[in-house]
């Protein structure tokens, strides 16, 4: 359904499974491969197991099908991640909170850097599990134990709580109310983290694993989070003439490049030009970079030493990691620098305090450490890499990776324009170019779909518009593109519906049905039910009609267990957007697409 981060249908799992009937083999047109799939005498048989479309060739089957073996651990990264990007779109661009205001800063600012804490420690333990394959390896086969149900139920509690400020109280009244608001969310996150963790791995299954690891991975993690705490005390560096003039110097540089008269004083940390400036202090700055870099440079050179040539790591590589992130640093300063001159300040000044500049750091420090990896020049005794699936041909990465970018790219648009909206067609090109890169897995599936499926996405739609009357939303298309014409304004309209009616509910269904929904699903009652909610909530948080969107989740669903097939979700999904399009252009009222 057309939503604030709109998306689109998915495929069904490829697990091989029992079927209380025979399969029925069907042909893809003009492709010489065939499909499982199974017509069951009723949708909602325990005994049956839900048919599947296998989109992978024959070679890569036993391997992946030994790999969906093992679908919690997948599961729960996906989970929290996909968690993770809602909290931040909600919380950072959603709801203005300043915690200075509060009489409770402290516990304010601990639960908000929360978040830098997380990014450092989950990339941290991504580089311990490169370093240490086995340990990879190990978790993933504890991961197949038994887990009690009564944690997947704790983990979506937290969820909930975590979110429930903002229902409760609403976006404008949260900083009032924060005091009351911030133990709630502390508890949230501490039951969605400790209900997860033990979700995808039993508490007895987590203290063989990290006896077997030797308790590493927790001192890892503990060290890890106090790195956001030593790039803060590494802000003094910037009441440093030697470091402070080369940047403003460097930023002047770039912003005078494009005509502006910029004006600096260093003593002062104020730069800008023409009737906004600003005074960049050492919390703002983005000196952290540096002993971010530093930091995760230094847990390399741990993980890594069996092999690493260490001086050549320290005398050559860290000092060019130190000059890309001060060069980064400059180029992020200077263009929040020009956007603020553009006209947009409150975008601006929000690049400086929000947490794409920590994020942006933590990827950097990263790409500078696969570059490392791959560099034969400062290794030793390499065993050789293992043959693995093309991740342009992985049915796995086809279902996620086009929603990561999705929900990736709604974040940046609310991030860089002050009218999120009016940024939608650079969303659009993100999302297309996400799925062509897939076109081969895709290709492979069966897309035709049926009368039921269109007739009922047609229903879905309709009840949509209604719901939306209902709720009293109102918007023209001047109030999301804004003040735009002429080509431009063609331009907007014409992604905007490309988005809405193709590429969304693809993107959406993917996700949703054909690798969450498929994941959970193996014909159990119990495990369907559970398939069916938890895909419901989760497509219903990313949409402003929560209730509305769970029954459209529901129908989906239905229609996905019904052949097998993840197309027939995304074409009723189609007609449903289709339907709401159709109506915002005969209405003028473009609130619901």
């Amino acid at each position: 359904m057309p939503s604030r981060w709109s998306a689109g249908p998915l495929e069904t799992d490829g697990r091989s499974v029992e079927q209380s009937t025979k399969p029925k083999q069907i042909d893809a047109p003009n492709r010489g491969e065939s499909f499982k799939g199974a017509r069951a005498s009723s949708w909602f048989d325990p005994r049956l197991r839900h048919a599947f479309e296998e989109p992978l060739p024959t070679a890569h089957r036993t391997r992946f099908l030994t790999y969906l073996s093992q679908p919690r651990l997948a599961l729960l990264c996906v989970l929290f991640f996909v968690e993770t990007l809602m909290i931040v779109a909600v919380y950072q661009f959603g709801v203005s909170v300043e915690c200075r205001a509060s009489a409770a800063e402290l516990w304010c600012q601990q639960l908000r850097g929360s978040l830098g804490r997380g990014i450092t420690v989950i990339a941290a333990l991504s580089l311990y599990f490169v370093a240490r394959p086995k340990a990879g390896k190990t978790l993933v086969a504890l991961s197949g134990g038994a887990t009690s149900g009564l944690w997947p139920a704790i983990h979506a509690l937290g969820i909930a709580l975590i979110f429930s400020p903002v229902i409760l109280f609403g976006p404008a009244l949260l900083q009032d109310r924060l005091e009351t608001a911030l133990p709630i969310m502390a508890a949230g996150a501490l039951a969605g983290a400790l209900g997860g963790a033990f979700w995808m791995v039993s508490p007895r299954g987590w203290a063989v694993w990290f006896a077997d690891q030797r308790w590493v991975p927790v001192w890892l993690a503990l060290i890890a989070a106090l790195l956001p705490e030593a790039a803060t005390t590494s802000g003094m560096l910037w009441n440093w003439d030697w470091l402070a003039r080369p940047t403003f110097q460097a930023v002047a540089l770039i912003m005078s490049m494009s005509g502006l008269a910029v004006m600096v004083d260093v003593s002062e940390y104020i730069i800008g030009a023409n009737d906004f400036f600003v005074q960049i202090a050492a919390a703002c700055s983005g000196v952290e970079g540096l002993a971010l870099v530093t930091g995760f440079v230094g847990l390399y050179a741990v993980l890594f030493r069996d092999t690493l040539r260490q001086r050549r790591l320290w005398l050559v590589l860290w000092p060019l990691a130190l000059g890309l992130s001060w060069v980064f640093n400059v180029i992020r300063i200077a263009i929040l620098v020009m956007i603020g001159v553009g006209g947009a300040p409150d975008l601006a000044v929000n690049g400086f305090h929000s947490y794409a500049g920590w994020l942006a750091f933590t990827i950097l420090a990263l790409l500078i450490l696969a570059l490392a990896q791959s560099l034969p020049w400062l290794h030793r005794n390499r065993a050789a890499p293992s043959a693995r699936t093309p991740l342009l041909r992985d049915w796995d990465a086809a279902r996620i990776l086009p929603f990561v970018v999705f929900m990736i790219s709604g974040i940046v648009v609310s991030a860089f324009w002050t009218a999120p909206e009016a940024g939608y067609p650079w969303r659009v090109i993100a999302m297309a170019l996400s799925l062509a890169l897939f076109s081969q897995v895709y290709a492979r599936l069966e897309w035709r779909p049926d009368v039921l499926s269109l007739a009922a996405g047609g229903v879905v739609g309709i009840g949509w518009i209604f719901a939306g009357m209902a709720s009293g939303a109102q918007a023209t298309i001047t109030d999301l593109a804004g003040p735009i014409g002429g080509a431009a304004l063609a331009l907007w309209i014409g992604a905007r519906l490309v988005g809405t009616i193709i590429l969304v509910p693809m993107i959406e269904e993917l996700f949703f049905r054909g690798y969450l929904h498929a994941r959970i699903d193996d014909g159990n009652m119990r495990l369907r039910i559970l398939a069916f909610t938890i895909s419901a909530m989760g497509f219903a948080l990313l949409h402003g009609q929560w209730l509305a969107a769970g029954m459209a989740s529901l129908v989906f669903s239905a229609l996905l267990i019904r052949r097998g097939r993840v197309g027939d979700a995304v074409a009723a999904h189609v007609s449903a957007n289709a339907v709401v399009a159709l109506w915002a252009i005969s209405s003028g009222n473009w609130a619901l697409i």
